[in-house]
């Protein structure tokens, strides 16, 4: 990969002062290569890693060149053409003016930049000595004074090998080397076209920006730096996009430089570049490239920090943007960026900006809905209906049955763990995630989403597992759910400790790979398309890192290395889970040591032969409404099925009958596995024809088991489930033909009242004891309402009980066996014509 095409979101380095990147104590956050490609960090809002430390790079390996061509060129310099890539060992070779005629033939540039950034450690001395860099800096100012504004004469290799120059060797900045460094980028400033619009100009001018970055220089170079603000247009290329991100990038670097805050307090031309900046181009909100605008607000907003008169002018226009718009609005982004540089710089004056709390406003804004799947889990959620939360709730459950069954857990964690209870924050998109949640909870968000595991020997630590919507899917799919998921059950049942604990061991093929295994199981084929190419050993892949490994190796050979253990090593994967168990990360290092290469033999057969097939897992399992099997058992084999009840279902039967053989014993159970121990309902009659009836089932899967009483063989015994469908509210009374609309009141069970829709209403109904369901319907009119209900107490869009927010006016909630007390709900307006039913069986 070459290193021009590695890019970071601006928001990495422009971003606020106080955010910190979750790595230390996140388990997962690389998840991001398994998104879309659209999807994933695009250039906009780039900053290229050429500015980071050389030792942060991908280090790419010099390119080769034929040694005939190489002494071709130094035997006659002048005459000969550049070879295909000069490499650092060639500049080496030679010095002085050699060296510099060299680097002016230099035509392949990008071959030239990659073996430059990749320069070896015994190069850097003879290469980069500061009698070398004087003098190309003096061959640069020559060649900026003749400049056209494109790379004719080869200026762009001089600017690279300054840059390399600069971060390869620290001690080169002494004064007699900045001195010839400034020569050459003055006459560049001065240049006329130094502001040229193209693309190739803007590419010299970016590289040059960077040696700006320099500290002392960063003041120098201000007003060279507002004068891109001032020309910018939305239509420039990718190139001069990318040059007005380094140009803001600049002003972020001097946030510490005492020079440059000297500079900006005693000429505030860049406050008011920049407020200009914002009001010249409205046009970028809902732009692809509205980063711009989002990264102008955030600089701006920062100079909050220099103090003195420039204090006092940027908090007025701060002051005044944070109160024309909202922090959800069109301008969120650009709202939250400078509310986050007030927070960092002035916040104890908030109540000036009017955004003391704004982060606990803007969670209970964005984050609506809490859902307890359980007592060990809980969904929040910007906007999901009622059957898209029991549907995360009844796969999440499945999944950790079969996660506690797969580890033998026996359900037991590890010790010193308080992490009881998994917050999953499911937000509308990728776009939101990325606007809101490192904000909200302090994280990046250049991922797919993030696992966050805290410090499980905390009392009281929240873990949580941030994620979005898959919204380029056309069905409803919350990105990375089962794999995210099982990072937590793993860290909770498995890994003793927090992710700093393992982070420094060989735990990454066993994270990743296991998340992969236990959310995929047998069915994944692009693991098993990696698989017949023989890529790794086994071996190799217990020393697989993040840093230094993509995520083929990372998700698919960690996968494939996880599910050989458990296939053909469950020996080696009881011990190992001891260790891990034990919090020996040492111990698990030492074992698979000891493996060592034992196994890499039958490894390489194994991946010839593994198959990407369906589980006979849960899917086979499902029942449709009226759908009738045989089942059989040949007495051992335990058959199970499940049904998905839709909210607002009546009815539910579910029906053993006939049998050639045997005797069916049947079990229902709700929300999870129904077994011999486990179960709601089980009619316990003699002979095969076996009948559950619920009249209210409650919403979401449940589980179907028949049992071969005595273990005997059971032979064609008929399994059917059928339910009365939900009509979406039409069986509810038109109340409001004869009735006056209200908003608030108690209700009696059968008795439809007419909904007030041009305000929140609140109802409230008795419940007395030894009911079997409480049910509310609403239907008719016209718009869109949702449907609170809360036990106990008034719910609110953060608090509730059960929730129902489908499109229209037709929702349901039934609550089965529902608790002697009073019941309430809350209905949103923005409705008209709408009646509300509430029925206690």
């Amino acid at each position: 990969m070459k290193r021009t095409a590695l890019y970071l979101a601006v928001a990495t380095t422009l971003m606020s002062n106080s955010q910190v990147l979750a790595s230390e104590h996140s388990s997962h956050a690389y998840n991001q290569e398994k998104m879309p490609e659209h999807l994933r960090t695009p250039y906009q809002g780039v900053t290229d890693m050429e500015d980071s430390e050389i030792a942060d790079r991908d280090q790419l390996p010099p390119v080769s060149v034929k040694r005939s061509n190489v002494q071709m060129l130094l035997k006659n310099i002048d005459d000969s053409v550049a070879p295909l890539c000069l490499t650092t060992t060639d500049l080496a070779s030679v010095n002085g003016q050699r060296r510099i005629d060299m680097l002016k033939t230099n035509t392949d540039f990008s071959c030239f930049e990659d073996n430059m950034w990749a320069v070896a450690d015994d190069l850097k001395a003879t290469l980069f000595d500061s009698a070398s860099m004087i003098a190309v800096a003096q061959r640069a100012q020559e060649l900026a004074a003749q400049y056209d504004g494109t790379n004719s004469n080869g200026l762009r290799n001089f600017i690279n090998y300054l840059r390399v120059g600069f971060w390869a060797v620290t001690t080169n900045r002494n004064a007699n080397v900045t001195t010839a460094v400034e020569g050459f980028l003055d006459t560049l400033v001065a240049n006329p076209n130094y502001y040229s619009t193209n693309d190739e100009n803007a590419f010299n001018v970016k590289e040059a920006m960077i040696l700006m970055f320099i500290e002392n220089w960063r003041s120098r170079y201000i007003n060279a730096s507002i004068g891109w603000l001032q020309r910018y247009d939305v239509n420039w290329g990718a190139n001069m996009q990318r040059l007005l991100t380094k140009t803001l990038t600049l002003f972020y670097r001097g946030r510490n430089d005492q020079a440059f805050k000297t500079a900006v307090e005693q000429d505030r031309a860049l406050v008011d570049a920049l407020k200009n900046f914002l009001s010249s181009n409205e046009n970028l909100i809902g732009h692809t490239r509205e980063y711009q605008y989002n990264d102008a607000a955030n600089e701006l907003a920062r100079l909050l920090g220099i103090g003195g008169q420039t204090y006092q002018e940027v908090k007025v226009i701060v002051r005044d943007f944070l109160a024309t718009h909202t922090m959800t609005g069109d301008h969120s982004t650009a709202w939250l960026n400078m509310a986050g540089q007030v927070d960092y710089y002035d916040n104890t004056n908030c109540s000036y900006y009017n955004t003391c709390n704004y982060k606990q406003t803007l969670e209970a804004t964005v984050l609506p809905i809490t859902y307890n799947c359980s007592s060990t889990l809980r969904v929040r959620a910007q906007e999901l209906t009622n059957n898209q939360l029991v549907g995360i709730c009844n796969d999440l459950a499945l999944q950790e049955t079969y996660f506690h069954n797969k580890l033998n857990t026996a359900h037991t964690p590890v010790a010193d763990d308080n992490n009881d209870t998994l917050e999953l924050v499911i937000y509308n998109s990728s776009s939101e995630y990325k606007k809101f949640s490192g904000i909200l909870f302090n994280h990046s968000t250049d991922n797919g989403g993030i696992y966050l595991e805290g410090d499980p020997s905390v009392p009281g630590n929240i873990p949580r597992f941030m994620a979005h919507e898959a919204e380029w899917l056309s069905d409803f799919t919350v990105w990375n759910l089962e794999h995210e998921y099982v990072h937590y059950l793993d860290g909770r049942f498995n890994k003793k400790g927090n992710f700093q604990d393992g982070k420094n061991h060989k735990t990454v093929w066993w994270g990743e790979g296991l998340a992969e295994y236990i959310s995929k199981k047998n069915f994944n084929d692009d693991a098993v398309e990696e698989a017949r190419k023989n890529t790794y050993n086994l071996n190799d892949l217990f020393n697989t890192n993040y840093d230094d490994h993509g995520s083929t190796r990372i998700y698919d050979w960690g996968y494939l290395a996880v599910r050989y253990m458990f296939e053909e090593r469950q020996t080696d994967i009881n011990a190992l889970l001891i260790e891990l168990r034990n919090g020996d990360y040492v111990g698990f290092d030492n074992y698979l040591a000891n493996i060592g290469t034992q196994y890499n033999s039958n490894f390489s057969s194994w991946l010839q032969t593994v198959e990407s097939t369906k589980d006979n897992n849960d899917d086979t399992g499902a029942l449709t409404n009226g759908q009738s099997v045989t089942v059989n058992s040949d007495g051992t084999e335990l058959p199970a099925y499940f049904i998905d009840i839709p909210v607002g279902a009546k009815n539910l039967v579910i029906q053993t009958s006939g049998g050639t053989a045997g005797d069916a014993d049947l079990h229902v159970n709700f929300g999870s596995e129904a077994t011999h121990s486990d179960y709601d309902y089980r009619p316990w009659k003699s002979g095969s024809n076996e009948t559950v009836s619920v009249s209210s089932p409650q919403a979401g899967r449940w589980h179907i088991m028949i049992s071969p009483y005595g273990n005997q063989v059971m032979e064609n015994v008929n399994l059917t489930v059928s339910w009365t469908e939900s009509d979406g509210g039409t069986q509810v009374e038109d109340a409001c033909v004869e009735q006056n609309p209200i908003s608030s009141g108690s209700l009696s069970s059968g008795n439809a009242v007419c909904l007030d829709g041009s305000r929140t209403s609140y109802m409230s109904i008795w419940v007395p004891a030894g009911k079997s369901s409480l049910n509310f319907s609403t239907g008719h009119g016209s718009g869109d309402l949702t449907l609170y209900h809360k036990a106990g107490g008034w719910p609110d869009v953060s608090s509730y009980d059960n929730i129902s927010a489908t499109a229209g006016n037709s929702e349901n909630i039934t609550i089965n066996n529902p608790s002697a007390s009073w019941h309430y709900l809350m209905i949103t307006k923005q409705h008209s014509g709408a009646a509300l039913l509430a029925i206690i069986e």
